[in-house]
């Protein structure tokens, strides 16, 4: 019964975000995950509510401030979403193995799955221990009027706990996006990030936060003579939850 009510909200978000689409499409700049899987005796987890920068594909790039002696050409990047929240449920399919559905405000619904490498579980961990773990998500959007958008990404992750209720962790990650139907010209991204993270628990809720630096490119930006848009900054990502 615990499971009902999170399990009903979720799905009710899976569908009306597949049959209106979004006003924007962005691609997200954290992954808010961890290197722990939930491990034996725990079932899932919650996430009940989440924030993450990301960068909008629809939005009109901005033109990078430069000296006033470079005569090179403009450079553009693209725009911060700051409205960018998502939900999500993780069920642990074995005791290496989770696997978790995020619904997105402005990106498609993913599906991620996340392999831990080596280091105890979230529910056998001691302090001092150290963990890595292999991530990789997929999510796909198909809006009216022809649209798509699709996700994808892979990440590794190495973590040490220096207490029981906290963990911190490291977090490279590659991120591919596409979005064709909205605009004449179909565009493709390359993201490259790296990001750091920290997680606080208590017998029941947990806490996340992390912040990545990112690089990158997109083919099909708004508001620049070629389509052509950097992917750069800082961002920031922050995350509630509950297990069950």
């Amino acid at each position: 019964m615990r499971l009902a009510q999170p399990l009903a909200v979720f799905a009710m978000f899976f569908l009306v975000h597949g049959l209106v689409g979004c006003a924007h499409y962005s691609i997200p700049s954290t992954r808010l995950e961890t290197p722990e899987v939930l491990g034996p005796g725990k079932f899932g987890r919650f996430e009940a509510l989440g924030y993450t920068g990301s960068l909008d594909l629809t939005a009109d790039a901005f033109k990078m401030p430069r000296e006033a002696t470079d005569t090179g050409p403009d450079t553009y990047a693209l725009t911060d979403n700051m409205l960018h929240f998502f939900s999500g449920f993780t069920v642990g399919i074995t005791d290496r193995f989770d696997l978790t559905g995020r619904y997105y405000t402005s990106a498609p619904l993913t599906l991620r799955g996340k392999y831990q490498l080596s280091g105890k579980s979230e529910s056998e961990t001691e302090p001092g221990e150290f963990s890595t773990a292999l991530s990789g998500g997929f999510g796909l959007l198909l809006a009216p009027e022809s649209t798509v958008f699709y996700l994808t990404d892979l990440a590794f992750l190495a973590g040490y706990r220096p207490w029981k209720r906290h963990l911190v962790w490291l977090s490279p990650h590659l991120a591919l996006a596409g979005l064709s139907g909205v605009f004449e010209t179909d565009g493709s991204a390359t993201q490259l990030g790296a990001g750091l993270g920290y997680q606080y628990t208590t017998e029941s809720l947990f806490f996340r936060f992390e912040s990545t630096v990112l690089t990158g490119s997109y083919s099909a930006a708004q508001g620049t003579p070629d389509g052509k848009a950097d992917i750069a900054g800082f961002f920031f990502g922050a995350l509630v939850g509950f297990l069950i």
